[in-house]
């Protein structure tokens, strides 16, 4: 049977008798063969491999060295480990020098090293590992120190190489989400030694014009040594000073950047980058409708609901207002009857009726006597007795008429005196009765003047009334909502139709719905100011 290893080997298919004459040697004489050789090989030479199988041992490490076609295990003491630059890692291309031993115990040849050092590659992982730490010492890739991105940024600034598909993909995509949506180019080198310098004073120059509202930072993807600009200090520096919120988009790569890492939003391509930072102008317009709808069959039930509680508290109004006022209405009434009655004119009034219906009737009486006696005369015939009597009875009168004149001569100074004292009693009975009749006048008088109280009182309370129920009919009618919006207020909701009295409810970039007394205004909101 051929064995691999003999294949071009001289002794190779040779005949036992050839081995035999060899003669042989123990294990151990050909480990001291072997170390002896390898004695020989003083100088100490330096190995470039990939590091895979570390293991640590009391301060040891063990590992291997190896490259497509060989490995070499590798020993690194942990009196030598402490001084040195760089420490082996899994997976890191690394120069590693010291000196060849062997170990007859075992059988093992292996390397011990003195002196490690990254090769190029090897050194931007070390850089990154140290610089990443040192970040995330100070808190850069803290959450709570990212910003959110505006809803509808007024424009967008594109920091990327100016030729080349990923401008073309973010201006495309841009343009067709929202076509009035300003686009700032600020051109950088993405890719080699310039390139963390370019990025940098591109991110810097945005913040100082301030014309946009967003900063994209964008390249096509590539290799980890094309993309180690992206994890240098001055881009990473630059995107943590920028006031703009930055997103990055750095094409499709398994390994994230630093510069992503400290970014505000972290998009894998340029395309999902343009999607996330500008809206879809068709969406948001029927997002709109569709919250004004919300918001206008919300304002017509409130106002209905409003003008409702207004009219049942008007025709509460009514019944109250009527049942307060009836009850006095009554006793007004009842009041102005009793004065009607009691009052001075109506009892004169009834007083002279009362006497001209007696006069009328004794004026019947006496006419139907005297009538009845001179018929009852005329039938006996009596009439010229009548007249002889009545004769005699004027002649008696004259006669009696001037003795009296005589008597009245002969006693004129006492009757004078008389008269006149009878004439003094009558002017006091007449005054007294003057006085009387100015008396009641007078009472009459102010028993007028109390009804005119009592209707101006009357007419007061039903004024104040009236005015009262004009107060609360005006305090309704500026509790309805078209009143308080004519007076420069107006209602604000959310996209859910959600009426927003706190600036919490709200976020930046949220849309928001604005109902004034005369139409309404679709807005996002840009600042939120708890």
């Amino acid at each position: 049977m051929a064995l691999p290893f003999f294949e071009g080997d001289p002794t190779y298919r040779q005949p036992d008798a050839y081995w035999q004459a060899l003669g042989w040697i123990t294990v151990g004489r050909a480990a001291d063969r072997i170390r002896e050789k390898i004695g020989e090989w003083r100088h100490p030479i330096l190995i470039k491999g990939e590091v895979s199988g570390l293991n640590q041992s009391n301060g040891h490490y063990f590992f291997t060295l190896k490259d497509e076609l060989a490995q070499l295990s590798v020993f690194l003491s942990a009196a030598v480990a402490p001084a040195l630059n760089a420490l082996p890692k899994n997976g890191e291309t690394c120069l590693v020098g010291g000196r060849l031993q062997f170990s007859p115990r075992f059988g093992k040849l292996q390397f011990v090293a003195a002196w490690v050092q990254y090769d190029d590659i090897g050194r931007m992982h070390a850089e990154l590992d140290a610089l990443k730490r040192k970040l995330e010492a100070q808190g850069a890739f803290r959450l709570e120190r990212k910003r959110p991105l505006p809803f509808l940024p007024r424009a967008v600034a594109l920091v990327t190489s100016s030729g080349g598909a990923v401008i073309h993909d973010l201006q495309v995509t841009i343009e067709k989400r929202f076509p009035e949506m300003t686009i700032l180019v600020y051109p950088a080198q993405v890719q080699g030694g310039q390139a963390a310098g370019s990025v940098a004073a591109a991110l810097d120059r945005c913040n100082q014009e301030a014309r946009a509202e967003v900063v994209v930072v964008a390249r096509g993807g590539g290799s980890f040594e094309d993309l180690y600009p992206f994890n240098t200090l001055p881009i990473v520096q630059a995107i943590l000073r920028s006031r703009l919120p930055v997103v990055t988009a750095l094409g499709h790569t398994s390994d994230r950047t630093l510069a992503d890492l400290v970014a505000d939003v972290e998009c894998q391509t340029p395309t999902a980058a343009a999607n996330r930072v500008v809206p879809d102008k068709a969406r948001l317009s029927a997002d709109l409708e569709r919250s004004r709808l919300r918001l206008e069959r919300y304002l017509d039930a409130l106002f209905e609901a409003r003008v409702r509680e207004v009219s049942q508290g008007s025709d509460r109004l009514e019944r109250l207002a009527a049942a307060a006022l009836q009850p006095r209405l009554q006793r007004l009434e009842s009041c102005r009857r009793q004065l009607t009655a009691v009052s001075p004119a109506r009892q004169l009034e009834l007083r002279d009726r009362h006497l001209r219906d007696q006069l009328t009737r004794l004026e019947r009486m006496a006419q139907a006597t005297l009538s009845g006696s001179l018929q009852a005369l005329a039938a006996r015939g009596g009439i010229a007795r009548v007249v002889r009597f009545l004769g005699v009875r004027l002649l008696r009168a004259e006669t009696e008429l001037a003795r009296r004149q005589e008597r009245l001569a002969a006693a004129a100074p006492r009757q004078l005196a008389v008269r006149a004292t009878t004439t003094a009693d009558r002017r006091q009975r007449l005054q007294a009765a003057c006085r009387q009749t100015v008396d009641a006048r007078a009472a009459a008088v102010a028993t007028r003047r109390g009804q005119e109280r009592v209707d101006r009182s009357i007419a007061d309370r039903l004024a104040r009334s009236a005015q009262a129920l004009e107060q609360q009919r005006r305090r309704l009618e500026a509790l309805s909502p078209e009143a308080v919006l004519s007076r420069g207020y107006s209602i604000t909701t959310d996209a859910s139709g959600r009426v927003l009295v706190s600036a919490r409810q709200t976020a930046s970039g949220a849309p928001i719905s604005v109902r004034l007394a005369a139409g309404s205004l679709a807005a996002r909101v840009d600042e939120v100011k708890p």
